[in-house]
């Protein structure tokens, strides 16, 4: 299937926010997708654990069961609150899917509406205390355990401990190096009235992003927020992702830990930023050095060398990184290490050849045709280009991919400037 040309309507209905509408019958479930966006840091552990209470009931549905049911009338309707870390961001986004009207008895009517009253009361009519809390304790405490379970057990997943651990010391005093749920202290330290604040910014204080993909009534949505948040006075400007000094040299960090296998991470920044200017060079040069089995890292490394299990490259465009990830043996981190950087300025010096570069453009449509196949995907695309602010079609980014050349990607390979190689591994010597 051919990629679409097609760029979302923007609709403003309310002050600090955004409707982006996207209409397509190809898709069985339509979805609304509402983005509150804060800077990252303050503010994280409360905004995750409140996401987590809201999602246990609201004032005329006090419960996970009542809100189950609720969902069912809906015909199978689906809701989700979360919130991770998008560059230098905390975002928090409120999930919304229901059944098209064409798989609907006639008398269904759209779901546009009831499904978008429920995302509502979540946010705006939540569950409170018996004795007039802002919410119930036993909840509030329940959750809050919950959470701290998850931070507890982090390690366990060596790959996410890793990845958390070589931001915190990359990026510090930075955003983005503080976790989406914060740290177990502000957990700990959180009660009712923190989560209110928490709850009261996102429909304040939050620059706000509505993405509807589908067959989804737009002019009731539109009616629907400007009646929910027409009040309101337009949020905070959100700060441009925090640029540092370009790294006068490559930092070294390693954490001993008590695992098989290492796990490696280097950084790299592009202080110029990668969302602007040749962004297809970018991707393809991204692609070429550590995209998949495909890439030079996984070739030489893991293949030729047998150096890794596993090692590839992504960018961040949101912050403007290019991160190298691997699991290795660790006391193949030197080696490892070094041959990253001579495969990075390799490709800076000589760039691809045309076999790299045509596997590369594959695999980037490839992937854009996936994302244009399900609601979620088409609604992450769009969700992306609005942060960026390029609102870029898939057809047309396609067409400027197709047209780049190897220099160009050499010169974009030339904007990577090596920040931090970090190890998490076994004792030096064990």
């Amino acid at each position: 299937m051919p990629l679409s040309p097609d760029v979302p309507e923007t609709r403003n209905p309310a002050p600090g926010v955004d409707l982006l509408c996207i209409p397509t019958r190809r898709f069985k479930r339509p979805g609304i997708w509402v983005h509150f966006d804060h800077e990252g840091g303050e503010g994280n552990a409360a905004r995750t654990l409140v996401a987590k209470v809201l999602q246990q009931g609201t004032s005329a549905l006090p419960s996970r069961r009542h809100l189950a049911a609720e969902l069912e009338s809906l015909w199978g309707g689906g809701f989700r609150l979360g919130g991770r870390r998008v560059g230098d961001l905390h975002r928090t986004t409120l999930g919304l899917r229901w059944t098209a009207p064409s798989l609907l008895p006639p008398d269904a009517g759209d779901l546009t509406g009831p499904s978008m009253d429920l995302g509502r009361a979540v946010l705006d009519d939540p569950r409170r205390g018996q004795g007039g809390e802002f919410f119930p304790g036993d909840v509030v405490e329940r959750e809050k355990g919950e959470l701290l379970r998850e931070i507890e057990v982090l390690p366990e997943d060596r790959s996410a401990w890793a990845d958390e651990i070589f931001l915190a010391r990359m990026c510090k005093g930075e955003p983005c190096a503080t976790p989406p749920w914060g740290s177990e202290e502000d957990v700990q330290g959180l009660g009712a009235e923190a989560l209110e604040e928490a709850r009261q910014g996102f429909l304040a204080s939050a620059k706000i992003t509505v993405i509807a993909v589908g067959p989804v009534d737009f002019s009731a949505l539109e009616t629907l927020l400007a009646s929910w948040l027409g009040d309101r006075d337009g949020g905070v400007d959100l700060a441009a992702p925090t640029v540092p000094p370009a790294p006068g040299s490559l930092r070294e960090i390693r954490q001993d830990a008590d695992v098989d296998q290492a796990r490696f991470r280097m950084g790299f920044r592009a202080p110029g930023g990668l969302a602007g200017g040749p962004r297809e060079a970018q991707a393809l040069a991204s692609a070429i050095l550590g995209g998949g089995s495909q890439g030079r890292l996984f070739r030489i490394i893991r293949e030729e060398r047998s150096l890794a299990y596993g090692i590839y490259a992504s960018l961040q465009p949101y912050k403007g990184l290019l991160v190298v990830e691997a699991g290795i043996d660790g006391s193949s981190y030197e080696e490892v290490r070094d041959e990253v950087l001579r495969q990075v300025e390799n490709l800076a010096s000589s760039g691809p050849n045309e076999e790299e570069l045509t596997r590369a453009r594959t695999r980037i449509l490839q992937r854009w045709e996936g994302l244009e196949d399900t609601a979620p995907g088409l609604g992450a695309y769009w969700g992306g280009e609005r942060l960026l602010g390029t609102m870029s079609s898939t057809a047309e980014r396609a067409e400027t991919l197709n047209s780049v050349e190897a220099d160009a990607v050499a010169e974009a390979a030339t904007t990577w400037l090596p920040d931090l190689a970090f190890i998490l591994g076994p004792e030096e010597g064990k």
